[in-house]
């Protein structure tokens, strides 16, 4: 899954300069990502992924300065499901 970032209201960190477009890529397990591709020498603009309330994510530089994220959304938990399912009175 690929998202569009394009809202102003996001973080300073997306203002950044950068070359091309902003890739968000999703990917099953973040942090586990990040460790293979941190193995093979890709250069992350922070230490760990980090934690959202919506999941995980990691921001990284490809060699020609363009930026992406790896993005991992957080599973919904039985309670969000009960909650979005449930009829209510």
């Amino acid at each position: 899954m690929l998202s569009w970032l394009n809202n102003p209201k996001m973080p300073t960190s997306l203002n950044l300069p950068r070359i091309g477009t902003r890739w968000v890529l999703e990917v099953d397990d973040c942090r586990k990502t990040f460790a293979v591709l941190k193995e093979q020498d890709v250069r992350f603009l922070e230490p760990q992924p980090r934690e959202e309330g919506w999941g995980f994510a990691a921001d990284l530089v490809g060699p020609d300065g363009n930026r992406f994220t790896i993005h991992e959304t957080r599973k919904p938990s039985a309670t969000t499901y009960w909650a979005l399912t449930t009829k209510k009175a």
